[in-house]
Formats: C-alpha cells, structure tokens, sequence
C-alpha cells in the first residue's frame, strides 16, 4: 500500500482572505527584523495558526527561532527590547521539551517565541523517521516545521520538512497500538448504564477519550504528526484525510454534542469503523482493543412473580 502523504492543514482554494492571519503576519515580519542579524540564528518561523494562515482574533503571534549555538539571554531578549515589547515571562532551558522560551507583547499582541538548537531537531528527526519514537514533543516539534511559514532559513526548513515527510510504517503502528489501547475504553461496558443514570459527566469524559483515541489513530495511519495535544482547530486538522472514516468530523461532533444514546451509537461505529482501517492499514495487534470493544454491561431484573429464581451453584 503507498504511503499516505504528509500534509498541510486543509486549506479551501478558494477562503477569503483572513485578515487576522494577514495582519499577525505582518507584524512577524516586522519582529523577525530584529532576530535576522544574530549570526547564530540558523532559521525563524512562524508557527501555529497564523503561520498556518488560519487564525482568528483570539490567535496569539507564535515565533519559532532554530539557534546553530545556544542562546544566551541577551540573544533572546534583545529583539524584545529592540521592538519595544513588553516581557511577560523567560524561561530557563527545559531538558525534557528541548526548549527556551519566552512571552512578550507587542502592543495587545502576544508573542510566544520558542527557541531550540538545530542539533535538537536533527536529533527528533532521527529518533522519530528512524527509530520510530512516538514521544508527542518531538512530533509536535515536527508537525511545527511542518507547517510553520519560514522568515528565515528557509532552506534548512526545507530539508527537515523533507526527512520529516519520511514516515516510516512501524511509527503508524506503533502510535496505532498506544491510540487504540484498551485502557482507552476504560468504563466502557457500562456506557449504557451511563446514559440511563444521567452520569452526563462520566458518560461525557469517556466519549472524548473515544474521540482524542480515534483522532489520534487516524492521524498516524495518514502519516500526519501530532501538531498538540488537544487537537486544537480539530475541523482543519482531520478534514481531507486519505484514510479515515467516512464524514469523520461530523462523527466526532456527535460524540459531544448529540443526546446521549445518540452519541453511543456514534462512538461504537466510529471505533468500529477505525478497528477496520488500523487492521488494514497497519500490522498493529488489537486483539485486546477488539475484545474490550465488544463488552457491554448486562442487565439484571428480578424475576417475574411465579418465576423460580435460578440458584447460585454451592
């Protein structure tokens, strides 16, 4: 089976033009002036949804800076002194996400710039396309080179975004297993039950981790990263994907917003449906993910006056 190809987020040809985007770009172009002259810098992007052209007025203005040499705190702060902004936090170096980082304003504007070494990014794309590493840091990392808009070494960004594109199969199956693990369904064989007592939250909590469960699965058989944990811009994110199921984001709508019978009955065809495609797609063993689907509490009455109740065995 070919591969499916990595791609952008879904962009309607023909979308207006999104003045929100337009002007937080503008804006990042103007702040990337003041990073450009630090020889260590290697690259700057801008990432998140204005990098991705789709943000709205509640969008943030998020800088990806990629150092050949580790920052100092003058290399940070610099550009925000440079541009008149007010610092809001700096943080020390974070070992465990690779990662500087820092928030200023500019104007009602805020900006979160992170900072990484080249060397790290070498280092996810190596763990992540050849040893098939599903920690989500590095994937987020990659989805952000991904789809991020360079401002500056864009040919470096373009060879990242080519390894990064090589996705390998035991990476999918991998993330399949631990996205359609049976501690996923937790609670599952009483979802009825659920419905029945008006345990909304119980039943609530449980149909979104069916959801993150199946959106996390599909993601990896389409050979997509992971671009943050909350599946942020969910509708852009899992719209246009070549392998999943049918009418995928209004199914997961149902899960949250139907009544709740509904919404079981949505969730049970959906896992169904994403069973079928992880089991055709990948090598992935759900046998345990498959027995766990199947269960269902049964449900007990009294007997009927006249009956005789069957006696438990001594």
């Amino acid at each position: 089976m070919p591969s499916p190809p990595n791609r952008p987020p879904n962009r309607p040809p023909n979308r207006p033009r999104n003045v929100h985007a337009a002007w937080r770009m503008d804006v990042a172009r103007k702040a990337a002036a003041a990073y450009t002259g630090n020889p260590k810098l290697a690259a700057l992007t801008v990432a998140g949804s204005v990098g991705a052209g789709r943000a709205d007025q509640f969008s943030d203005l998020e800088l990806d800076c990629y150092w050949a040499l580790p920052p100092a705190d003058q290399d940070r702060l610099g550009p925000v002194e440079a541009l008149g902004g007010q610092l809001t936090a700096l943080w020390d170096y974070d070992a465990d996400e690779g990662e500087w980082s820092e928030d200023y304003r500019l104007g009602e504007l805020d900006v979160t710039v992170s900072n990484f070494l080249t060397s790290t990014v070498d280092r996810f794309l190596d763990e992540v396309t050849g040893q098939a590493d599903t920690d989500p840091v590095k994937h987020m990392r990659l989805a952000a080179v991904q789809h991020s808009a360079p401002l500056a070494g864009a040919d470096l960004i373009a060879s990242w975004r080519a390894r990064a594109a090589r996705y390998p199969a035991a990476l999918a199956e991998a993330l399949v297993s631990q996205s359609l693990s049976p501690d996923v369904l937790t609670g599952w064989g009483a979802r009825e039950a659920y419905a029945a007592r008006h345990d909304e939250l119980a039943l609530r909590a449980l149909l979104t981790r069916v959801g993150y469960a199946v959106a996390a699965a599909v993601l990896a058989l389409n050979h997509v990263y992971l671009p943050h944990r909350r599946l942020k811009w969910q509708h852009d994110l899992l719209s246009g994907l070549t392998v999943a199921p049918a009418q995928l984001t209004a199914r997961l709508d149902r899960l949250t917003s139907g009544p709740p019978a509904e919404a079981i009955r949505a969730a049970e065809d959906l896992l169904a449906d994403t069973l079928e495609l992880a089991t055709e797609h990948t090598a992935a063993d759900l046998t345990r993910f498959r027995l766990e689907l199947s269960e269902k509490r049964r449900l007990v009455a009294p007997p009927a006056p006249g009956d005789t109740p069957s006696q438990p065995r001594a």
